[in-house]
């Protein structure tokens, strides 16, 4: 298997170690540290605290976080704020939503679960045709201040309308008309999220 092989794998099975832990293996055959990074990520959720070795883990876990992490995220840099790795990988974080328009392969290498956009309505319909929306747990708006013609394009987007695993949209800040309420209640129902007041 060749590397984008292996992360197409774990992308389409997020919640199994196996997949990882094979990669982990590939990697540290090409002298990766993320391969030593995906076992002690993946063997710390598995233990808990009070384990003897989870110090040790945790240790280890920040040296290869420092030594690693900028180049772990490139290129986008400050481009992306609050990432978090969960057993190896990036799972969540805040991106502006221009950089994933322009290198969706980039962000196809993760198994994401919670992506938080800023400054998502100046590119949201090309954004909404990225097939991945169908595999996120969360969808978080909030940072981008959406208006409502961006709302009424988000309940017609083939992927977030169809999606299986998603828990939560989250709109934040905004004033949505009655109709648009209306668009948004059929079509995510009690999954999506707003803090506005409708009118």
């Amino acid at each position: 298997m060749d590397q984008n092989a292996f992360l197409h794998t774990i992308c389409a099975h997020p919640d199994d170690d196996a997949p990882r832990l094979v990669y982990a293996d590939w990697l540290d055959e090409r002298g990766d540290p993320l391969g030593e990074f995906i076992r002690v990520q993946v063997e710390l959720a598995k233990i808990k605290p009070s384990h003897p070795r989870y110090g040790i883990l945790r240790d280890r876990q920040l040296d290869l976080m420092l030594a690693n992490v900028p180049r772990w995220v490139h290129p986008y840099g400050m481009e992306m704020w609050g990432v978090e790795f969960r057993r190896g990988f990036i799972f969540t974080g805040t991106v502006d939503a221009q950089a994933l328009v322009n290198d969706q392969p980039w962000f196809e290498r993760w198994p994401w679960e919670v992506l938080r956009l800023r400054n998502a309505g100046a590119c949201l319909e090309q954004m909404l045709l990225w097939p991945r929306l169908t595999q996120l747990k969360k969808l978080d708006f909030s940072p981008s201040r959406l208006r409502d013609g961006h709302l009424r394009r988000l309940t017609q987007s083939p992927y977030v309308r169809t999606v299986h695993q998603i828990r939560s949209i989250e709109l934040g800040p905004v004033i949505p008309t009655r109709q648009t309420v209306a668009d948004l209640t059929a079509a995510f129902g009690e999954h999506v999220h707003w803090s506005g007041k409708d009118r």
